[in-house]
C-alpha cells in the first residue's frame, strides 16, 4: 500500500505558483499583447501558472479560466523559469514584446488634434435657437489621463471663435464672441481586431459662452451693445471607433450633449501616442 501511494505521489503533476508583482496586471487570451483582455488581477495576489514561458508570457489560472501573463507581472514562487527556446532566442522575443506592450492598444495613452461639427441649442433673444456649429479642440484618450488607473478615459477641450450666424440674422449688426467646452468621460471599450476598439463614454460636461451682440434703436439710429453669457453644467455621452496606424490613432464618433438642452455632433480626432 505504501508503494502504490508512492507513485501516485511521484506521478502527480507539480502545482507551479507565482505572486503578482505589479500593482494590477492584465491577463490575455492569448501570447500576445494584442489579444483579447479577459481582465485584471490585483498585486500580491498568488495564482497557478506554467513553468514553461510563452515568449514574454506565462500562462495563468485564474478561477476557472485559463489566460496568459506578461512575465514581468508575476514572479516565480516555488521554480526557476524554463524557456521554451534558446535563451538568445528568447531574450530577443521578450525584448521585442516588451516594447510592443508599451503600445498595447487598449492600454495606451494618446493625444492629439480634434474636429466636431455639433448642433448648438440654446435660448436667446426670445426663442429657442439652433446652429449647427465647427469646434477645435485637445483629447486625451487612454488610461491614466486625468485619473490614477487602468479606466479607460477622454478627456476633451473644444473652442469656437465666433458667434452663431441668427445673431447677426436677428438684429442685422454684427455679432462676436466664443464658445469653450470641456468635458471628462468614462469608456466600456470593445476590441474588435488588434487594432481597432469600439467604446462608448459617459461624464460630466462643462460648457461656456460669450457672444457680443449690436440691437439697433430705430427710434434713434443708435447701436446698443450687450453680452450674451451663459455657463451651464451637463453630461455628454459618446459611441465611437479607434483606428491605430503605427504610433497614431484615429477616432471618429457620434456625442450627444445634455444640458440645458439636448443636441448631436459629429467628431474626429488624429491622436499620436505618449
Amino acid at each position: 500500500m505504501a508503494g502504490i501511494l508512492l507513485g501516485v505521489c511521484a506521478s502527480a503533476a507539480p502545482v507551479y505558483k507565482g505572486k503578482i508583482i505589479s500593482e494590477s496586471a492584465l491577463i490575455y487570451e492569448k501570447p500576445d499583447f494584442d489579444a483579447k483582455n479577459l481582465g485584471q488581477v490585483s498585486g500580491g495576489k498568488v495564482f497557478e501558472i506554467s513553468k514553461k514561458t510563452f515568449g514574454a508570457f506565462h500562462r495563468i489560472r485564474v478561477g476557472q479560466s485559463i489566460g496568459y501573463i506578461a512575465d514581468t507581472d508575476v514572479k516565480p514562487l516555488n521554480f526557476k523559469r524554463e524557456a521554451e527556446e534558446s535563451d538568445d532566442q528568447n531574450l530577443k522575443k521578450k525584448k521585442q514584446a516588451r516594447v510592443k506592450k508599451k503600445r498595447s492598444f487598449e492600454m495606451t495613452r494618446y493625444f492629439g488634434l480634434s474636429y466636431s461639427s455639433t448642433q448648438f441649442t440654446e435660448e436667446t433673444l426670445g426663442s429657442k435657437r439652433r446652429e449647427n456649429i465647427g469646434f477645435f479642440g485637445l483629447k486625451m484618450s487612454g488610461p491614466n489621463v486625468v485619473l490614477q488607473g487602468d479606466i479607460p478615459t477622454e478627456f476633451n477641450l473644444e473652442f469656437h471663435s465666433g458667434a452663431p450666424s441668427y445673431y447677426e440674422n436677428l438684429t442685422g449688426q454684427s455679432a462676436a464672441g466664443f464658445l469653450f467646452r470641456m468635458d471628462l468621460q468614462f469608456q466600456s471599450v470593445w476590441t474588435l481586431a488588434p487594432t481597432v476598439l469600439s467604446y462608448v463614454g459617459f461624464g460630466p460636461l462643462f460648457r461656456y459662452s460669450r457672444f457680443d451682440v449690436g440691437l439697433l434703436d430705430p427710434s434713434t439710429a443708435k447701436v446698443t451693445s450687450y453680452s450674451a453669457e451663459d455657463m451651464t453644467f451637463g453630461a455628454a455621452f459618446s459611441l465611437g471607433f479607434a483606428a491605430r496606424l503605427g504610433p497614431f490613432a484615429v477616432r471618429p464618433e457620434i456625442k450627444y450633449y445634455w444640458e440645458k438642452f439636448q443636441y448631436f455632433g459629429f467628431g474626429v480626432a488624429l491622436q499620436y501616442e505618449f
